[in-house]
């Protein structure tokens, strides 16, 4: 969850500025998500160069834990992180 203290959100940025990205206080990139079972007429969307299965990509921000603090909706597995950015 997004961080709702301003001391969470100072030791977020000070963990991204010990590893040398001052000013940062999240990181963001595309997640592939392989879907178990998909219906054959969505599955050619959902198909994409990363996974060999029909799957879902998600834009997920972090903080230096890993923690997810945001996330998009699903998408097809076909769209990149250019095309995810003009829905965030």
């Amino acid at each position: 969850a997004t961080p709702r203290k301003s001391e969470d959100v100072k030791s977020q940025i000070r963990e991204f500025q010990e590893a040398g990205f001052s000013g940062c206080c999240g990181s963001t990139d595309a997640t592939h998500l392989s879907m178990e079972r998909c219906t054959s007429w969505l599955s050619q969307a959902h198909k994409g160069a990363k996974l060999p299965m029909p799957s879902r990509t998600y834009n997920m921000t972090v903080n230096h834990r890993r923690r997810i603090l945001s996330t998009t909706k699903g998408h097809p597995d076909r769209w990149n992180d250019k095309t995810l950015q003009m829905f965030d």
